[in-house]
């Protein structure tokens, strides 16, 4: 039974916090609210009611502050907490009537009264049926559980180990389901470089840097008139290279002319381009010669 009281009791503080079982203090302030609150008209002082009453309980709750609008106000604010809550050892609460509005002379302040019946369970109330669950399965199946039921979560099965085939040299590996494979680093070879013009070969090692060597192109032109002083030969180039040098041999001066128009080295030619040498001896009498390089 105290049970039920104290959950009256605190429903009721929770309105304000001047609750008393049975009896209230003489000289209380005519501005401030009080509520008192007795069960079947209890002798008891005590702020929770310890008797073991029958299984209907006759509830009176008694409101005092001085102004009438703030006791109606109070009164509609405990009656609905208190026919609105639901009250873990109470069936039901009904209410019954209230007591009009008058000035306690006693406590020189104005008092309302309301009055309920209590329909107490000694028992826990059942709480009421929930309705069934139906569980969508991950394979599309449903699985209907009954109020009050349970249901226990599946494991999923692992998955299936998987293969792995090395196509460098063909080995395979079977890794678990939730393993790791680390795929194995798989070396660069060495790569032979040869060289077409002289045959030669150098073997570079993987990630390194090879450096081609440059193919030394030359053109040789002979001017072997020697009655002549000014002399030229004209040519169809058949590779492209760039010509960066020159030798000369018995010139005292020479132009170069790319498909007609006078150039200077360094010069580029390249495969079709046409070459003009004119040079002035400095010796009639021998062979003049002029060199070409790229390099």
């Amino acid at each position: 039974m105290i049970n039920l009281i104290e959950e009256i009791y605190n429903k009721l503080l929770a309105i304000t916090d001047s609750v008393h079982f049975l009896e209230l203090p003489l000289g209380i302030d005519e501005t401030s609210t009080q509520i008192v609150y007795e069960v079947n008209e209890s002798a008891s002082f005590n702020t929770l009611d310890v008797n073991n009453y029958a299984n209907t309980l006759d509830l009176k709750v008694k409101i005092f502050n001085q102004d009438a609008a703030t006791l109606i106000g109070l009164a509609e604010q405990v009656k609905g907490e208190l026919l609105n809550t639901f009250f873990i050892h109470t069936k039901d609460i009904v209410y019954k009537s209230s007591v009009p509005i008058f000035q306690d002379p006693d406590l020189n302040t104005k008092q309302l009264t309301l009055l309920f019946t209590v329909y107490h369970d000694a028992e826990v109330n059942t709480p009421s049926v929930c309705l069934p669950v139906t569980i969508l399965n991950p394979d599309g199946s449903t699985t209907f559980i009954p109020s009050g039921g349970s249901f226990t979560v599946p494991i999923p099965p692992p998955a299936e180990p998987v293969t792995i085939t090395n196509p460098n040299d063909g080995s395979s590996v079977t890794v678990p389901s939730g393993g790791s494979y680390v795929v194995p680093v798989v070396p660069i070879p060495d790569v032979t470089i040869v060289n077409p013009n002289d045959g030669s070969s150098v073997t570079a090692e993987a990630g390194s840097t090879y450096t081609l060597p440059m193919i030394q192109e030359e053109i040789d032109l002979i001017f072997n008139y020697p009655s002549n002083t000014e002399l030229s030969i004209a040519a169809t180039v058949s590779s492209a290279a760039t010509y960066t040098s020159n030798t000369l041999v018995n010139v005292g001066a020479v132009v170069y002319k790319k498909n007609g128009a006078v150039t200077a080295l360094p010069f580029a030619l390249i495969a079709g381009d046409g070459l003009t040498v004119e040079i002035t001896k400095t010796n009639t009498a021998n062979t003049a010669s002029v060199t070409l390089k790229n390099y």
